[in-house]
């Protein structure tokens, strides 16, 4: 709580959105035992704060939710473009080279860029990596990344997912290796980048093109093999 920063009051009459929905009651003691504090037709502007009143816990616990930057959330990039990977060790997989968690420092991250049939959605961003902590190599902490779905060309145009395989900017919570009450600080961490726009899960090439021209490729289902792969290597 002590580090949170105020954003300024929502002019909901400026914006028009959202429409008004529910209004304050006129008392709240009209209503039944048990039902929300107003009925389903007035304002949200007005009733918000009506409730925060009645319910004073939910008023920190909404604040939590409005945070600008809350652990592990760290920056998001959808353009393929970030400054974390300037930082970060580089390991190239080949027929000679394992990029074996032995080599790799302890408690410092590493990206492993697998190749073969892995790739991000875009011809344009990153060839697909995925990020390496190590720790206890007895402990393993497998971590999928989000970063939203791209189904059809007007989504992947927009686009609404991840394009580049990049870690978050900010750690904290399962990330946070000096945190004495984080269960996970001593494990290996695979954290498994997120690129393809397909959970994870796709296999496809699409009739429609990148921003170079080539066509979308989805290859979800070979990152993630690819990291699964590495993992039973080690």
């Amino acid at each position: 709580e002590s580090g949170l920063r105020e954003r300024p009051p929502y002019d909901q009459a400026a914006s028009g959105w959202p429409p008004p929905l529910l209004a304050p009651p006129s008392r709240v003691t009209d209503c039944p035992k048990g039902s929300m504090p107003w009925p389903i037709t007035a304002n949200a502007s007005t009733a918000l704060p009506s409730l925060l009143s009645s319910v004073p816990q939910l008023e920190p616990a909404l604040r939590l939710l409005r945070r600008e930057d809350h652990g592990a959330s760290g920056t998001f990039i959808s353009n393929g473009q970030s400054t974390t990977a300037e930082h970060v060790s580089v390991c190239t997989m080949s027929r000679t080279e394992r990029c074996d968690l032995s080599g790799m420092a302890p408690d410092s991250p590493w990206l492993v860029r697998p190749g073969g049939k892995t790739r991000c959605i875009f011809t344009t961003t990153t060839p697909y990596q995925f990020e390496v902590i190590r720790g206890d190599r007895d402990k393993l902490l497998l971590f999928f990344q989000g970063g939203g779905a791209c189904w059809d060309e007007p989504s992947t145009s927009f686009p609404a997912c991840s394009t580049g395989a990049f870690p978050q900017g900010t750690r904290g919570g399962v990330f946070d290796r000096a945190n004495p009450d984080n269960p996970f600080r001593a494990y290996t961490i695979a954290h498994v980048l997120y690129c393809d726009g397909s959970v994870f899960g796709g296999n496809v090439t699409r009739h429609y093109r990148d921003p170079s021209g080539s066509p979308v490729r989805q290859a979800g289902y070979e990152n993630a093999r690819s990291v699964l792969d590495w993992v039973y290597g080690q």
